[in-house]
């Protein structure tokens, strides 16, 4: 397993998550740079801009 920092353009967001450790820095950089992520709900919809990870 790998361990990414995931990081927001509004950091109130940014969290720590697990990755598979066979995923290539580059496969996890492609999967969450420049993505948008719902933080809300259905009724309440709160995307946000992932602007980097850090990786280890």
């Amino acid at each position: 397993m790998k361990k990414v920092t995931v990081i927001f353009k509004n950091p109130h967001y940014n969290y720590n998550t697990s990755v598979n450790g066979q995923q290539s820095d580059e496969q996890i950089q492609r999967y969450f740079i420049g993505k948008h992520f719902n933080f809300g709900s259905d009724e309440n919809e709160n995307f946000q801009l992932c602007i980097t990870v850090k990786i280890a």
